[in-house]
């Protein structure tokens, strides 16, 4: 080989050489050939021993694009040789390299190189000549090089521009062949098509070019078997007239050979020279089958959902026709005992009524539980939200139990919590019955002692209060292993043939459904012999602001008076004391008569408020020696009483105290009798009576006007006796057009109004005295006197227009309360 010396003179000569064969080259031919000669001539020109063409992907890698030697094609080396270099984009040149400078197996054993720079912002080239002897480069030589360079430049471009454009075609082609898609493209005015694989299978044609005469053929056979032909053909109309020229969700649906659905979309491509219209037909047979499966088991589930609803409702008509037609004669067997145990009986006769009062009591006990718990498992108790007072919900409870307390001579006691909020939202119908079968429970359980609902806060996030409500006796406890049966349907603690305490096992298992529809738990803490507390939670908000049961100084009539409380019952006393204080009043509380005899010797008070039944010395004794001493007007007394029953033998003992409050004590009621004794307000009783002196008719309101609407006969006869023992004289009629009938002729003040009766019921009545009345204040009260007792009944007659509710069987008691409830409100009228 020359030295390149000697052939100093020659360089521009070969320049000029090398840039004629490169306007030689025949230019039709693929870029990559065009490169592959004009690296050849240059190694050929310039007399070097080696040739690579390298292409710089990154900051890490580069590649050699070309070489004599085919294996070194493609080789990854490192470009960290060449990023110095390459940052002047001017040509180098290596006269001796050492071993150190030769990086990668493509420079090793060269003695000399040079490095040609290609490098423009979207292309990164070089080109290095390799000597394996060493040289000697002369400023002819490099000058040759430059001229070379600027010959080249243009063809590399070139030739870069092609494998850019290859390797794009080749990865679209390759993403366009594998998408699950089927893609049709046809040039616009017919001129050429194109299909991927997947629309090759459909279409049944090769993929890649195809005639789009064929193409447009087999379309047609595709979309001719389809089930909705007439639709796709109604559809195709639009495509040209659309206002975008384009159609997507266009469903294509077939049976057979085999159930099929495609959703086709036809989009017209205008950019730049590729004008035409995609298709895109995407197999959605799996979702159209899935879709119509569902469909199908939508409409199935609307039809099993209306035959469920038809059944829940014949069921629940069923259950409501039931506690009707099981109420109505209930009525009669327990309201004809009630009047039956009040007459002059013999002792064995009185037994006999007596266990058919209780057995009627148990019955109906049953029938409730059964009814209740059918409404919960089904699924139609809805709960109320509406606000009401804590505290009425808790002595309306004692309300409805006192007697059976009182018969056992068992208090019923409740404290309310300060922070505890004093009118909350929620049912207070369903938060009853739970209170109810607690405090239920407590009294059979319970031979001596009390049983005290105590209410407390547990938690609060802004108007939301968590409340815990404790119901607390003194019976018989249960044992531990018992606790987790508690609150299973149809379960009791004894579930032996020989227990002593019957029910029907429901009662709890109610009252847990409800406390979870309300948001909270319940649980039981108990040990045999010492009683039970029974907690629920329940989640409510509260109407108003927390009201604190502060000394209320602007009460002039209890601030800073001194009052004492008797009582044997220590929880009692504790409470009393509570609520006084809290009123601003100063209290002694003494749990014996002497202890308190002895005090009222060494200091003054200005109301005593005192017991009844206590051990030793009761009440009566208690007063008795107290007036010894002290007059009414001195210190006046007020008595507490089960029932405000009195003693037979005490009653001429009346005279000595100036109210008397039933037990079990309602708060706010005391206050108030408290505040008018102290003023020397005349003298109050609630419902004073003499034990044993029952059947005695109080005609204290014969001109009261009160009319009766209901059809059975043996409910008339019932509530025609207990209202004349109550010293009243009721008119009857037997429906509703009857009562309306009635109202031309008198004007009455109260109406009893039975629900179902015939020709016209009391709804529909009610609907007809609002409208008559309407505006009118002198409306009579109309009490719904019915045997529907299920969820919802007692709302129901509210909210068409009854002002109260009393459900069959009735009792002389509750319709005694609930006459004294409405006959205070109104004016007397005859």
């Amino acid at each position: 080989m020359p030295d390149i010396e000697q052939l100093t003179s020659d360089w521009t000569r070969l320049s000029l050489e090398y840039l004629r064969r490169l306007d030689t080259l025949n230019m039709s031919r693929r870029p990559e050939e065009l490169t592959a000669l004009s690296l050849t001539q240059l190694r050929e020109l310039s007399g070097a021993d080696h040739l690579y063409f390298i292409t710089f992907e990154d900051l890490l890698t580069a590649r050699i694009q070309w070489a004599e030697d085919p294996m070194a094609i493609d080789q990854v080396i490192n470009p960290a040789f060449f990023s110095g270099m390459l940052a002047g984009k001017q040509i180098v040149c290596f006269e001796n390299l050492n071993e150190a400078d030769s990086y990668d197996n493509y420079l090793s054993g060269a003695q000399s190189a040079v490095l040609l720079p290609f490098l423009k912002q979207e292309f990164r080239n070089a080109i290095v000549l390799s000597w394996d002897t060493p040289q000697t480069f002369s400023p002819d030589f490099r000058c040759f090089l430059e001229f070379v360079t600027l010959g080249l430049r243009k063809l590399i471009e070139l030739s870069n521009t092609f494998d850019t454009l290859n390797r794009v075609r080749v990865r679209y082609n390759a993403i366009l062949q594998t998408i699950p898609q089927g893609v049709v493209f046809i040039e616009e005015g017919g001129g050429s098509g194109w299909i991927n694989a997947r629309a090759s299978k459909m279409l049944d044609l090769p993929p890649g070019r195809t005639d789009p005469v064929r193409l447009a053929q087999a379309m047609h056979r595709l979309r001719s078997g389809a089930d909705n032909f007439d639709d796709i053909n109604a559809r195709a109309a639009t495509l040209f007239t659309a206002p975008d020229n384009q159609i997507r969700d266009w469903l294509w649906l077939w049976s057979e050979p085999r159930p099929a659905a495609l959703n086709v979309s036809c989009t017209p491509i205008l950019y730049g020279s590729a004008r035409g219209r995609l298709w895109i037909f995407d197999d959605v047979t799996e979702n159209h089958l899935s879709n119509e499966k569902l469909r199908e088991l939508n409409i199935l589930l609307e039809e099993k959902t209306r035959q469920a609803d038809a059944e829940n409702k014949a069921k629940s008509e069923f259950l409501a026709n039931m506690s009707h037609e099981i109420r109505t004669p209930m009525n009669g067997v327990i309201g004809m005992t009630s009047l039956l145990i009040g007459t002059e009986l013999s002792d064995e006769q009185r037994d006999y009524v007596e266990t058919i009062r209780l057995s009627g009591d148990t019955l109906l006990t049953l029938i409730n539980d059964i009814l209740d718990f059918s409404k919960i498992e089904s699924g139609k108790l809805e709960l109320e939200q509406a606000p009401f007072l804590l505290s009425q919900v808790i002595e309306e409870t004692f309300d409805l139990l006192s007697l059976k307390a009182n018969e056992k001579r068992l208090d019923l006691l409740y404290e309310i919590a300060p922070e505890v909020p004093a009118r909350i939202v929620g049912d207070i119908t369903r938060i009853r019955q739970i209170l109810v079968n607690l405090v239920n429970n407590g009294v059979k359980f319970t031979e001596h002692g009390e049983i005290l609902i105590r209410a407390t806060l547990g938690s609060r996030t802004g108007e939301t209060y968590e409340i815990q409500f404790e119901v607390k006796d003194t019976g018989i406890g249960i044992p531990a292993d018992k606790f987790q049966r508690l609150f299973n349907s149809f379960s009791q603690v004894d579930s032996s043939t020989t227990r002593k305490y019957g029910g029907t096992g429901l009662g709890l298992a109610i009252c847990k459904r409800l406390v979870n529809l309300m948001g909270g738990q319940i649980w039981v803490e108990s040990e045999p012999g010492k009683g039970s507390s029974f907690y629920f939670t329940l989640r409510a908000r509260a109407q108003s602001q927390v009201r604190e049961f502060k000394p209320q100084k602007t009460n002039n009539t209890l601030f800073g008076r001194q009052a004492m409380v008797v009582d044997d019952n220590e929880t009692n006393l504790q409470i009393l004391s509570t609520q006084l204080t809290r009123l601003g009043m100063q209290v002694d509380v003494f749990n014996n008569v002497p202890d308190a005899l002895k005090t009222l010797e060494l200091r003054n008070y200005d109301i005593v408020i005192s017991d009844m039944l206590m051990p030793e010395l009761d009440g009566f004794d208690f007063i008795k020696a107290l007036r010894e001493k002290y007059t009414a007007e001195q210190l006046p007394v007020v008595l507490l009483s089960s029932a405000g029953i009195i003693p037979a033998d005490r009653t001429g003992y009346k005279t000595l105290f100036q109210a008397i409050v039933d037990k079990p004590v309602r708060h706010g009621h005391l206050i108030t009798i408290v505040s008018e004794v102290l003023q020397g307000k005349p003298m109050r009783r609630n419902m004073l009576r003499d034990a044993g002196n029952t059947d005695q008719p109080r005609m204290n309101y014969l001109d009261f006007p009160i009319l009766v609407a209901e059809d059975n006969t043996i409910n008339q006869k019932l509530i025609s006796r207990i209202m004349e023992k109550l010293g009243y004289m009721p008119d009857m009629v037997s429906n509703g057009l009857e009562a309306l009938e009635a109202l031309d002729r008198r004007h009455y003040r109260v109406i009893l109004m039975d629900v179902q009766m015939p020709e016209m019921d009391g709804y529909e009545a009610t609907q007809r005295i609002n409208a008559r009345y309407e505006n009118d204040p002198d409306r009579p009260i109309i009490i719904a006197m019915t045997a529907n007792a299920l969820a919802g009944d007692r709302e129901k007659c509210l909210e068409i227009g009854m002002d109260d509710y009393i459900s069959k069987p009735f009792r002389l008691e509750e319709i005694d309360a609930k006459l004294n409830k409405w006959k205070n409100n109104i004016p007397k009228k005859g």
